[in-house]
């Protein structure tokens, strides 16, 4: 696994969500991965992807905001140690399992 981290500015949050994705398969290409599954909690930014023709619909998939706490928890805090999650994160790592 890895991860990255980048810089926003006060753009909307359309364009960081978009912007985010690019960059994710902008690395997951440089490792050679061909074959993604994209999940992303902004229903906005996937409707805009399928309706491009830029995706298929069983590459991008819309995912309850929910389901992504854990996530966005490790955003806001700027860590991408997921082996390491603070103890406040394992309560959420438990709700998101039970909730699969």
């Amino acid at each position: 696994m890895c991860s990255f981290a980048m810089r926003i500015g006060k753009d909307s949050i359309f364009k960081i969500e978009v912007r985010a994705i690019l960059e994710g398969l902008n690395l997951a290409w440089a490792f050679d991965f061909r074959q993604l599954e994209l999940e992303c909690d902004n229903t906005l930014v996937v409707k805009t992807i399928l309706a491009s023709g830029a995706g298929t619909k069983g590459s991008f998939s819309i995912i309850p905001r929910e389901h992504n706490r854990v996530a966005n928890l490790m955003a806001e805090s700027g860590s991408n140690n997921y082996d390491a999650a603070p103890i406040l994160l394992q309560e959420l790592l438990k709700i998101d399992l039970d909730s699969m």
